[in-house]
């Protein structure tokens, strides 16, 4: 979208241009009479093949960079179906973001965030479902401010205070809270027990387990342990 704009705001400056000095060369008789329009074309032409030209490197050079590279593993059929990556690469948590995509509504679930482009957030990325905050270039949209706010929150119910932590699991309606490789290594020692009143396990299997919130017990477990 960007190309094409430049392009037409290109043939506007340079075409009044073209068209003028055109006009001049026809009042002073340096030109045939009628060749006026067959040069303004040719220019025209000239013009837009050298746009379409500098605007088509990225394209052509981004496609050559995405399909260069060699598998780094294994050997697998290609597939449209982005499960199978995970499959494939992720097996210890193919189970659950399946039984997360399987879940009738849009309940909010928690995961740790993390970098753009990378094995993070899987729970959301897989299911659709929504999430307290995802990767870090939700940034450029929303603010640094606002992105790390949240990043904290979500520390908080995965590792902080436990009566803060109540407080924002009922803010953000969170349903399903997914502990998984990224949220221990992550956390490691600092994660919090989920085994308390307020949670029952949901899901458990492979490297992942999901806890489901009882948001009338949440006010109950306030013990102030973590």
């Amino acid at each position: 979208a960007g190309a094409a704009a430049a392009s037409v705001a290109l043939l506007r400056e340079h075409g009044g241009r073209l068209a003028s000095r055109v006009e001049t060369l026809g009042d002073d008789g340096s030109t045939a009479p009628g060749s006026r329009e067959t040069l303004t074309s040719a220019l025209t032409v000239a013009l837009v093949v050298a746009v379409v030209l500098a605007t088509a490197v990225f394209p052509v050079m981004m496609i050559a960079a995405e399909i260069g590279e060699p598998v780094d593993e294994g050997h697998y059929d290609p597939s449209l179906d982005g499960m199978k990556a995970v499959e494939n690469f992720h097996a210890n948590e193919y189970e659950a973001l399946q039984w997360l995509d399987d879940r009738s509504g849009r309940p909010t679930i928690v995961e740790v965030p993390g970098d753009s482009y990378g094995w993070t957030s899987p729970a959301s990325t897989f299911s659709g479902l929504p999430t307290v905050v995802g990767w870090d270039h939700e940034a450029e949209y929303r603010s640094m401010d606002a992105y790390e706010r949240r990043v904290g929150h979500v520390d908080t119910i995965y590792a902080g205070d436990w009566e803060r932590a109540a407080a924002l699991l009922e803010r953000y309606d969170v349903t399903y809270v997914y502990v998984g490789p990224n949220e221990r290594e992550v956390y490691g020692d600092s994660l919090r027990s989920f085994d308390r009143e307020a949670f029952s396990v949901a899901f458990e299997g492979g490297a992942v387990t999901i806890y489901e919130v009882d948001h009338d017990a949440l006010a109950e477990s306030t013990d102030g342990s973590s």
